[in-house]
């Protein structure tokens, strides 16, 4: 006869073995097109102890996962292009939700960011550090001061820029809030630093760049208003090889509490620009995709509003081979401290008494306008935080499932590009 204990590890394992079916089942009975959400693999981890699963970086034949377990710490797993795991590791960093103070692993930064390197290992900024991980789960460089500078200010993303140096993107507080861009070399020395604000009675904030002829870089930004009676918007910057920053356009926006994301260019030498609303309170939560000419003009806007509530995160859209776009939202909120860097309430692992969550997948063509909206399922709470490019040129879909209202198990869906 099981036990009650027996009976509940028994579900436990037929439960990850159905989810999959279930999935494609439930993605089945709802209106898609034929392209859309046909999912060459799916495939979940047996982690346990996972709180949020956050952030999917590619690599050359790998992809690196980041996620939070219930000790509050980031876990790295190493997984190939196939989806086999390598290795998980732990280097240190702990989760804690505090303004940033100081730089080092103990500290009570709360985001990280990582990039792959020239030299194929996976670099993870926090603050001013900088620590590099090779393949092999190996820490080959630390340096606590490397981006010297950037203890007290608010990241957005970090890409390599000129020279294979690191640009630095987000805002900064000193007289107000300001965007800021700035570029450190290889050796952690810092080239430039330049800000700019639309109005200092709101968040202005750098949140992508795409690198443009001759060393110059297209930087794109939003600023969400804090006062009454003031629109939010967002802006393109030209950012020259020598630092020098010059505004291109400020364009007004319907959404009022909403963050930039990612920024690309389309086969028309057009823009696309992802915006997220972040405030599930706000008159207008959707996430909006705006189209921009070089000049900077407005030339076309779609909207992503499947759910009531429709969150992109920092990594939620990735240009596919054929110049297509393929992205992810989600309908909660739910690490609000990474989604929306202003708000300090402490967040809560998902179980059975939260509202359900669930994600979406959606495509644009190869000009941006939005072709399809599709949940990946809304038969349980799933998600699905990251989409990328593998190497291979597969795309990765990054996030978790929770299981039976109970456990929230790592997962990933892999499209062909």
């Amino acid at each position: 006869m099981l036990t009650k204990l027996k009976m509940n590890k028994l579900l436990q394992y037929i439960g990850l073995i159905l989810i999959p079916l279930l999935g494609l089942i439930a993605c089945e009975k709802e209106p898609i097109s034929e392209d859309l959400i046909n999912a060459e693999g799916w495939k979940i981890f047996p982690t346990e102890h996972v709180k949020w699963a956050l952030d999917a970086v590619p690599g050359e034949g790998v992809a690196l996962l980041t996620y939070i377990d219930n000790d509050d710490n980031y876990q790295f797993k190493l997984i190939d292009n196939a989806g086999n795991e390598i290795w998980t590791k732990h280097f240190g960093y702990t989760y804690k939700i505090s303004p940033r103070t100081q730089s080092r692993e103990s500290a009570p930064d709360t985001l990280i960011h990582i990039i792959y390197d020239v030299d194929n290992t996976f670099a993870i900024f926090r603050g001013s550090s900088l620590k590099k991980i090779d393949h092999k789960g190996n820490v080959v460089f630390n340096d606590y001061s490397f981006l010297n500078g950037m203890e007290k200010v608010n990241v957005e993303r970090i890409v390599l820029g000129n020279n294979d140096n690191y640009l630095v993107l987000g805002d900064r507080s000193i007289s107000g809030n300001r965007a800021f861009a700035s570029e450190y070399n290889r050796q952690g020395q810092q080239e430039y630093l330049k800000t700019y604000s639309v109005n200092l009675n709101g968040l202005n904030t750098f949140t992508d760049a795409q690198s443009l002829e001759g060393g110059n870089h297209l930087l794109a930004g939003t600023f969400e208003s804090k006062t009454a009676g003031l629109s939010s918007s967002f802006f393109l910057a030209n950012l020259a090889s020598n630092g020098d920053l010059t505004l291109i356009k400020n364009n007004e926006m319907l959404c009022t509490s909403c963050a930039g994301r990612q920024l690309y260019k389309t086969r028309e030498n057009e823009y696309v620009y992802l915006i997220s609303a972040i405030d599930e309170d706000a008159v207008d939560s959707r996430s909006l995709v705006y189209h921009v000419n070089q000049a900077g003009d407005i030339s076309q806007l779609d909207s992503l509003d499947l759910a009531s509530f429709n969150l992109a995160s920092r990594s939620s859209l990735v240009q596919k081979g054929d110049g297509s776009f393929a992205g992810i939202i989600k309908s909660k909120n739910h690490i609000r401290s990474l989604d929306n860097a202003g708000a300090f309430s402490t967040p809560s692992k998902p179980n059975t008494y939260t509202e359900p969550v669930y994600s979406y997948y959606f495509s644009l063509n190869e000009i941006g306008r939005v072709k399809n909206q599709v949940f990946f399922t809304t038969s349980y709470s799933n998600y699905f935080n990251s989409i990328i490019k593998l190497s291979n040129n597969r795309i990765l879909i990054f996030g978790a499932l929770q299981s039976f209202g109970e456990d929230n198990k790592l997962s990933i869906i892999f499209k062909e590009s």
